[in-house]
């Protein structure tokens, strides 16, 4: 996040308008949030908020899944665990 909020306050004293698209929505949000005078309007396309009941709950021990994966090594794992858990993506056979 810091790398987002030094491109927008750069020290030149100017403002920003931020576009942000799918996870880059979360950073522009989060940089008005903390340069609120810097960062004058935003346009945000495809947040990757679920705010209804549509989709079933992430599994209790995802986040735990998650870190067991990252921590023996196994980025790959990681990745297939939010992809199907989260994502809900069909595993490959």
């Amino acid at each position: 996040m810091k790398t987002v909020t030094s491109k927008v306050d750069d020290g030149t004293g100017g403002s920003a308008f931020l576009f942000g698209y799918s996870s880059g929505v979360i950073l522009a949000l989060e940089a008005a949030r903390v340069l609120p005078n810097k960062v004058k309007k935003l346009a945000l396309f495809e947040p990757p908020f679920i705010i209804d009941d549509r989709r079933p709950p992430l599994p209790k021990d995802y986040v735990e899944q998650l870190n067991a994966a990252i921590a023996a090594g196994r980025p790959g794992d990681a990745v297939e665990i939010f992809m199907t858990k989260a994502m809900l993506i069909p595993p490959i056979l």
